[in-house]
């Protein structure tokens, strides 16, 4: 034995390893090693600084190598926390809920976000509960007026419904969705041909916070599904916003050209229903707080069934 006092330093020794769930423990001379478990990273703390306590009063060389738990970490578990931080819409794992991280996983998030802040208010929540995972985000920061929508948009099937854009002057689809100056977006919105009942309600959401309402709108009552666009390949096509072109031979449809003051994210929304979303047609443009507080009474209801909800973001840029 390296002392006499030496038993009686093991035996002071080993209540300090209790708060671990699972340790070894390998002890040459004045030589300690310790491995294990701990519940978490603060008992892991804990347990450290106990352990480098007794080490110096003891007269040892500690060495730690201890893992940070739970060892088996349920996303349903963490998915509260990640509700409780939402300021654009939900935010998902790609794990998905029912599944399960072990040790040193890495936990992916994904949605929308209002601030590229909001990423360290999560890291922040969630770090002393996940252990030695780390977090990846995956997250899309959008400006305050569309997080307003969507954070009151229903969760709804998205299989049901979907926003294709398009280029104006060629007719070829924009799958990124960023237009520039003198751009001229098109705007589609498809629903599978075998869904032939609903009411479908579209509005775009601007930079400078102002809705449109473009179906139904001022100049149509139009929002039966049935009525609504052609079906071609098994896809019913509603188009929503249209060519120059197309709007000088008919200046009942809309158009547009992306000009400095669209320069900014605006959002194409969606939604069908199986009963008209509102009893009567919104004004021509509105506010988004307005139509954020009117989307959030007509849902509190309980008499509106949502089949579908689709978004779509048109990216201006100089």
């Amino acid at each position: 034995m390296p002392s006499p006092e030496w038993p009686s330093q093991m035996l002071r020794l080993l209540p300090l390893l209790k708060p671990l769930q699972r340790w070894q423990v390998e002890v040459s001379d004045t030589r300690v090693t310790v491995n294990g478990l701990a519940a978490n990273i603060d008992n892991r703390q804990t347990v450290s600084t106990a352990l480098t306590d007794w080490a110096d009063g003891a007269g040892f060389d500690m060495f730690t190598d201890l893992a940070a738990g739970p060892e088996v970490l349920l996303a349903a578990d963490i998915q509260p926390a990640l509700d409780s931080l939402t300021t654009c819409g939900p935010l998902q794992q790609t794990i998905g809920e029912g599944a399960e991280y072990g040790l040193n996983d890495t936990i992916a998030i994904s949605g929308n976000i209002m601030s590229a802040s909001d990423t360290d208010a999560i890291t922040q929540l969630l770090s002393p509960v996940i252990g030695d995972r780390k977090l990846r985000f995956d997250t899309t920061p959008l400006n305050a007026e569309i997080c307003k929508i969507r954070n009151v948009l229903p969760v709804a099937p998205t299989q049901n419904i979907s926003i294709w854009l398009g280029d104006g002057d060629t007719g070829a689809a924009n799958l990124s969705g960023i237009y520039t100056t003198g751009q001229n977006p098109l705007v589609e919105v498809q629903v599978p041909a075998d869904i032939t009942d609903g009411s479908l309600w579209v509005m775009i959401i601007d930079t400078d916070g102002e809705v449109y309402h473009i179906l139904p709108n001022i100049n149509t009552s139009a929002h039966a599904l049935a009525g609504l666009g052609a079906i071609e390949g098994g896809i019913r096509r509603i188009r929503v916003l249209h060519s120059v072109a197309a709007f000088q031979a008919d200046q009942s449809l809309r158009a547009f050209l992306i000009s400095e003051g669209d320069f900014g994210k605006s959002e194409v929304v969606a939604i069908l229903s199986k009963e008209p979303l509102f009893d009567t047609r919104r004004p021509g443009t509105e506010s988004v707080s307005s139509v954020a507080e009117a989307l959030r009474e007509t849902l509190k209801t309980g008499k509106i069934t949502v089949l579908g909800v689709a978004t779509r973001i048109i990216d201006a840029r100089r």
